[in-house]
């Protein structure tokens, strides 16, 4: 880290720049399969229910302005990020950054050194906060089909999480990503099976609200929630940008990958909840039957979110390597190596306690969602943006020009936009938990 390095530390850089450096470039496709499996997840089966109290017209539209709103702040950062590069700035801060700018080391530029601890200390939380809620997700899958104990599920899981959380480039984990996707889509498919036939039988079953839903404590606020969850992927964009080709990533991979998950995900919130009604569970796998169907749909999706997991354990092993390991030389000591995978280890075991600790999917997912990235992809991409077009103009005329200044404007407001709306929505949310 810039903060903590001392001047006569070595300027060899840590394991992850070296291994990233000479990593083959991601395709086009292994980029949007990467980006596309990040967004889809266990959070998408929590639509249903949140459309079912949001009404449906309103959830529908609130998932597709979120993809757009978040696909918005992605690019922000994707420019602020090209904008340092063109300047030369990061060149002068610390040669740790010759490996790509990341999330941090942006709002490190823009807004000032202590932004930079504020951003990873979000990172961590996301990242582990959702790799905990997918692997307790993960837990009771199996525990439900195998009616093996918990503790016995956690011990055949970790040392295998350890194990494949240590592939340490994008370019290796697209092809587990494109195989995510796929069991993804089964998953869904399959899922799509069951209340469609619901429907087709019990035609009179209570209906979900069409426009708005007026129960205790419903607001169309409350798709909020987990729709950001599903599309707060900010801080592992930047990591897959860096293996990928920057023209298309940005014309074609993002609008590409984010349109197709708001699509999809509008699509099976509105249909499961049309399809079940009021009877939707917090959890739409609930309410599919059991036998080969109920267990075929658990068992793709627990694959699905396992690959999930190692793309988001990612961001997180990254910063805590930076910090614990910037004086490593290139290549790695011995005792590199073993501090890294130490790290690795630690990262996957502290989400496996909070797992365990925390039996509440939702709890975990939403806070997740509603705190951490809501301030990652509605606040801070807005501002980093703003901030370094006023330094741009600043440096290359020595005023800022009116058109500058407009999208200052429109930038802020987007930021007090996002974070008004979740701050109403995490509100919402708890005041309908209570009530229920």
């Amino acid at each position: 880290m810039a903060a903590s390095k001392p001047d006569d530390a070595p300027s060899g850089l840590p394991l992850t720049t070296q291994s990233t450096n000479q990593s083959a470039p991601l395709s086009t496709l292994g980029s949007i399969a990467n980006i596309t499996i990040l967004i889809l997840g266990a959070g998408s089966f929590a639509l249903p229910w949140a459309f079912c109290h949001s009404g449906i017209v309103f959830a529908f539209i609130g998932v597709l302005l979120l993809g757009l709103f978040s696909l918005c702040t992605v690019l922000m950062l994707v420019e602020s990020k090209r904008m340092i590069e063109e300047s030369g700035t990061y060149s002068e801060i610390d040669e740790e950054h010759n490996d790509g700018l990341d999330y941090s080391q942006i709002a490190e530029i823009a807004l000032g050194r202590r932004m930079e601890y504020i951003v990873k200390a979000l990172t961590l939380c996301s990242c582990i906060g959702a790799c905990a809620g997918y692997l307790r997700f993960i837990l009771g899958v199996f525990t439900d089909i195998f009616g093996a104990s918990q503790h016995l599920i956690i011990l055949f899981l970790s040392p295998l999480l350890i194990v494949l959380s240590m592939i340490r480039t994008w370019s290796s984990l697209s092809s587990f990503a494109t195989v995510g996707n796929i069991l993804f889509f089964l998953a869904v498919i399959l899922v799509l099976y069951d209340p469609l036939h619901t429907a087709l039988s019990t035609p009179h079953a209570p209906h979900a609200p069409f426009i708005a839903a007026n129960g205790p404590g419903d607001s169309p606020l409350l798709i909020i929630g987990p729709a950001t969850f599903l599309f707060t992927v900010h801080y592992c964009v930047l990591s897959v940008a860096r293996e990928s080709d920057p023209v298309s990533f940005k014309k074609v991979v993002l609008p590409v990958s984010f349109g197709c998950a708001a699509v999809l995900n509008a699509l099976f919130g509105a249909v499961c909840s049309l399809a079940y009604g009021l009877a939707v569970k917090d959890n739409v796998l609930r309410n599919v039957q059991g036998g080969w169907l109920g267990n075929g749909v658990s068992m793709f999706l627990a694959a699905a979110l396992l690959i999930t997991y190692l793309l988001y354990i990612k961001p997180a092993r990254e910063y805590l390597e930076k910090l614990v390991l910037y004086a490593e030389p290139t290549p790695m000591t011995i005792r590199g190596e073993i501090l890294s995978r130490l790290l690795t280890a630690f990262i996957v075991l502290l989400t496996v306690l909070i797992s365990a600790g925390v039996q509440n999917f939702a709890v975990l997912t939403g806070t997740v969602g509603c705190i951490t990235d809501a301030i990652q992809a509605y606040a801070l991409p807005p501002l980093i943006y703003a901030s370094l077009l006023v330094k741009r103009d600043r440096r290359e005329s020595g005023v800022v020009k009116p058109l500058t200044i407009a999208k200052i404007l429109g930038s802020v407001l987007l930021s007090a936009i996002g974070l008004g709306f979740t701050a109403a929505a995490l509100r919402r949310l708890m005041i309908l938990i209570f009530k229920l």
